[in-house]
């Protein structure tokens, strides 16, 4: 029988974080400690893991969200937009997605 491995996955911010810095509220809020490619990647390879990949994201919304959102911006009413779940954007917001394998 083989050896369990453990496998971790992980979707880290990183451009906005860095453009914002502490003034990027998800910072404080979700993200207390943000990494870059390299950073993750040392990470992970120090605490055991190994065949380490590091790849850009895409972040899907709805457009009905996008819209809404836009509304916002400009301090327009969003209740003629209807609530639906596609068509979807996909915009890259610059985060990074890590996985990992940790023999047990």
């Amino acid at each position: 029988m083989s050896e369990p491995s453990y496998y971790s996955l992980r979707i880290t911010p990183s451009v906005l974080a860095r453009t914002f810095g502490r003034r990027w509220p998800p910072y404080t809020l979700q993200h207390p400690q943000l990494f870059g490619r390299r950073s993750i990647r040392r990470l992970m390879e120090d605490v055991g893991f190994n065949g380490v990949e590091v790849v850009k994201t895409v972040n899907h919304f709805p457009l009905s969200r996008l819209a809404k959102a836009l509304c916002s911006v400009f301090g327009l009413r969003a209740g003629f937009v209807p609530d639906v779940t596609s068509p979807t954007l996909g915009i890259r917001l610059g985060n990074i997605a890590t996985i990992g394998r940790r023999p047990a």
